[in-house]
């Protein structure tokens, strides 16, 4: 058996690990569903009453980075937590592998929540939003780029006492490079260059790439 089909195998095992619990655990997902729920009523009346039809998929932005907030908690602070962080890192597979593994987490989560909050804006607002090839890949990038955030700040803050106020604060400031990014390519009214996509995938894979280094260092702390 090959070295990377061995590491495939912890990381869908973690995965899978994490998804069972979260199943097991409802409430913690139900609360962030509240939230959605919530949110997309507010944004909902906003939109309806004041013809404000140009928040609707912006709005999104927003959303998802509170939905990252809320998903930080899952990731390597429930590990700590539990005690069971000890455990994972006796796993023979690179810290660095170990991170992969709960981005994938966490972007199953934040993804499955942001179709969720699209889901019942339309239904709230009978509205259909125009779907392109641009919001699609936008959306995917963004969601990606919030669990990436979510999984490290999870890491970084996991043995802090102040995690309540750190999580917030980071995942704020880790993301305010890439809303102005996804604002511009989902609303066609704004003035948009050909390289904005491009530069927005090239940001998502920079802060993967620094990020899961950085990771090594903690993991090993």
């Amino acid at each position: 058996m090959s070295l990377s089909f061995k590491i495939l195998r912890h990381i869908y095992a973690i995965v899978r690990k994490d998804l069972t619990l979260e199943v097991r655990r409802g409430y913690e997902y139900l609360s962030s569903l509240a939230f959605v729920i919530a949110a997309s009523l507010v944004i909902s009346q906003i939109i309806v009453k004041l013809f404000r039809e140009d928040l609707f998929i912006p709005s999104i932005w927003i959303v998802i980075v509170f939905i990252g907030i809320f998903t930080t908690s899952n990731s390597f602070i429930r590990e700590v937590d539990k005690k069971t962080i000890y455990g994972l890192r006796l796993l023979p597979i690179p810290s660095s592998t170990l991170f992969l593994a709960k981005t994938i987490y966490t972007y199953i989560l934040v993804f499955t929540q942001s179709l969720l909050y699209l889901l019942f804006q339309m239904l709230f607002t009978m509205m259909i939003p125009k779907l392109t090839i641009q919001l699609v890949v936008t959306l995917l990038l963004f969601t990606f780029n919030i669990s990436v955030i979510a999984s490290f700040t999870s890491a970084l803050v996991m043995y802090s006492e102040g995690r309540s106020f750190l999580i917030p604060m980071l995942i704020f400031v880790f993301s305010l490079p890439i809303i102005p990014f996804a604002t511009v390519l989902s609303d066609p009214g704004l003035p948009t260059s050909p390289l904005d996509l491009p530069f927005f995938i090239i940001e998502t894979f920079t802060v993967f790439i620094a990020f899961t280094f950085l990771s090594e260092y903690l993991l090993e702390v």
